[in-house]
């Protein structure tokens, strides 16, 4: 009989809810005593392909509550404007949620998600694909926002990657 936990995910299948803010110093105090984080990964200025030739610059901030990891990103220079959707014009502290991540065991898994995502014409606005080889992972994000009112990132993790993700502060 398989073993069932006491407690899952809120989104079966998802281990990470991300904010998009203007203030990732605010943001991650009031996620913190929110969620009683106490300790963050943080990346002030975190670089990474969005598509071929295509490069996004943020500010990066992880946390895992239990099992799920929590994720703040202020948007900061590239390819951001799919983070700033979430987010007002104004200049005043904003901090929205912008998506669910689902994570796969396996490439192939990915891949047929991925291939899934294109044959429906789902728009994917950040495509981190093979030929990248970033040696982290391969992820999409996809805008659900005409279904479910958000985004959706799918990621599978190399070694190297999942060795990243562990080493994120545990709350």
């Amino acid at each position: 009989m398989a073993e069932t936990r006491a407690f899952n995910t809120m989104y079966p299948g998802y281990f990470q809810t991300a904010y998009v803010t203007t203030d990732i110093d605010r943001a991650q105090e009031q996620l913190g005593r929110a969620h009683g984080i106490r300790d963050w990964y943080t990346n002030r200025r975190f670089e990474y392909a969005v598509a071929p030739g295509k490069t996004a610059t943020i500010a990066l901030a992880l946390a895992y509550v239990g099992d799920s990891q929590i994720e703040i990103i202020e948007p900061m220079a590239g390819e951001c404007a799919f983070y700033r959707t979430a987010l007002t014009d104004t200049r005043d502290f904003q901090l929205r949620f912008h998506h669910l991540c689902q994570a796969f065991d396996t490439v192939e898994q990915y891949e047929a998600k991925f291939a899934e995502l294109k044959g429906e014409g789902v728009d994917l606005p950040v495509q981190i694909t093979r030929d990248m080889n970033n040696g982290l992972s391969l992820a999409c994000y996809a805008d659900f926002r005409h279904r479910c009112g958000h985004f959706i990132e799918y990621v599978w993790f190399s070694e190297l990657g999942r060795s990243w993700m562990s080493s994120v502060p545990r709350n």
